[in-house]
């Protein structure tokens, strides 16, 4: 698949954002891994939208407020992780 597209992500509160993207094309579901520092603290199980006009998004939960952190989304081809992705940088 070709690497989604990352465009916008909101605050819902201060330990957990919003975040939207788009399918590149091709994706049969999304793995989002969440780093805080060096440790992954969150993989989600695979997001259903394969429409290129539909928007894809995610409520990450537990986050540690006033760190940074960054998201990254994987395409995923039939639970295959693949190396394109997108990545967000925010600070709670």
């Amino acid at each position: 698949p070709s690497s989604p597209l990352c465009y916008n992500v909101t605050d819902v509160s201060n330990t957990s954002i919003h975040a939207y993207w788009r399918d590149g094309g091709n994706a049969t579901g999304f793995r989002l891994h969440v780093d805080e520092g060096f440790m992954i603290i969150f993989i989600s199980k695979s997001v259903a939208c394969q429409n290129l006009s539909q928007d894809c998004n995610h409520v990450i939960t537990g986050l540690s407020p006033g760190t940074n952190h960054s998201i990254t989304i994987f395409a995923t081809s039939y639970g295959e992780e693949n190396s394109q992705s997108c990545t967000f940088h925010g600070k709670k």
